[in-house]
């Protein structure tokens, strides 16, 4: 028998430096558990955890590994508590869900997307492409809207891989994480200095929004999050401190959420509630700009942070912070805050 969900929420956050995804009990802000993902045996690197997706029911959750020796991402099986590994062939460069739940999307380094099954979590297919597709999304429509490493992005069969809608330029480079506006009419595109705004019907760049925002140095826009009621989209910067606020209505920046480091993340709780920002803290803070985002990129997953990081956590509604940061490890990834299992 299947062990219920309770309303109680926890947040797993990867630390790509201590090769372990920690537990934080967000009625208490303590950290309850810590799950070694040791899935190779060549040190210093290890697996290195550094992006969670968990499935729809919230009983698996996916890490993606930049550890090079083998290349896996784990699986951590919330009922029973075990993580496994699925050995692939290229460096994960990002893991998205499809629409369904049924499938996740593996982008890798060697311009490939594998396809793994989340009921068995088996490979199932691979699909090759022109260009190094730095992320994979599932779409509304059941089709893959893939971004490429040299700024494009364009639509293919989750099947086949055909092309659906030929490559549109986004607006700039590295387009590693986008966001669906809760409409489902544009399409949020996070690239080097700027979020480009894609109009879906139209299939085409009508905005860039830039992430310079009243600071000396544009800044990368690394990932991006819907509020809980989708009149906002929060974007973490590489290359500077502070999350950006966006108005998805107006689609202009309205405020900043001001954090020690670079953030990497945004997530909320099950009832909206609470937003939770994974903040690097400020020990390489100093690193600005696209390059310095480059090096702090390159720091996080593949070397480490000297310095603990941080979960900042505010109100959705008024973007305020809410009492003391929580203390983690080095090097907080992108978190996923799932209902705690009975």
């Amino acid at each position: 028998m299947k062990k219920s969900i309770k309303k109680s929420n926890e947040l797993y956050v990867p630390l790509a430096h201590l090769n372990e995804v920690i537990v934080i009990d967000i009625n208490t802000n303590e950290i309850i558990k810590n799950i070694p993902i040791n899935d190779t045996p060549i040190l210093p690197l290890g697996s290195r955890p550094t992006v969670l997706t968990a499935t729809l029911d919230g009983q698996k959750i996916y890490t993606d590994n930049f550890g090079l020796i083998p290349t896996t991402i784990s699986v951590i099986d919330r009922q029973s508590n075990t993580v496994k590994s699925i050995i692939i062939n290229g460096v994960p460069l990002g893991t998205f869900l499809s629409i369904d739940g049924k499938e996740l999307y593996v982008s890798e380094n060697n311009k490939s997307v594998e396809v793994i099954c989340t009921k068995t979590d088996k490979i199932i297919r691979r699909l090759n492409f022109y260009d190094v597709p730095v992320a994979c999304m599932g779409g509304p429509d059941g089709n893959l809207y893939i971004g490429f490493a040299n700024g494009f992005l364009g639509v293919y069969d989750s099947e086949n891989g055909e092309t659906i809608r030929e490559p549109i330029f986004t607006g700039g480079t590295l387009p590693a994480w986008y966001t669906f506006s809760s409409d489902r009419n544009k399409l949020y595109v996070d690239v080097v200095c700027s979020i480009g705004v894609i109009d879906i019907k139209e299939w085409k760049l009508i905005k860039s929004i830039s992430t310079k925002n009243n600071r000396e140095d544009d800044s990368w826009a690394f990932t991006s999050t819907l509020s809980p009621n989708g009149d906002k989209l929060y974007v973490t910067l590489l290359g500077d401190k502070g999350v950006l606020v966006i108005d998805t209505k107006t689609d202009t920046i309205i405020s900043e959420i001001e954090t020690a480091g670079s953030a990497t993340c945004v997530t909320f709780s099950s009832d909206g509630r609470y937003g939770y920002i994974s903040d690097m803290g400020p020990s390489l803070s100093y690193l600005k700009g696209p390059s310095g985002g480059t090096i702090l990129g390159t720091a996080w997953v593949g070397f480490g942070i000297i310095g603990n990081g941080q979960i900042i956590i505010f109100d959705p509604i008024s973007d305020k912070i809410i009492g003391e940061p929580i203390s983690v490890g080095p090097t907080p990834g992108i978190t996923v805050c799932l209902p705690s299992i009975d």
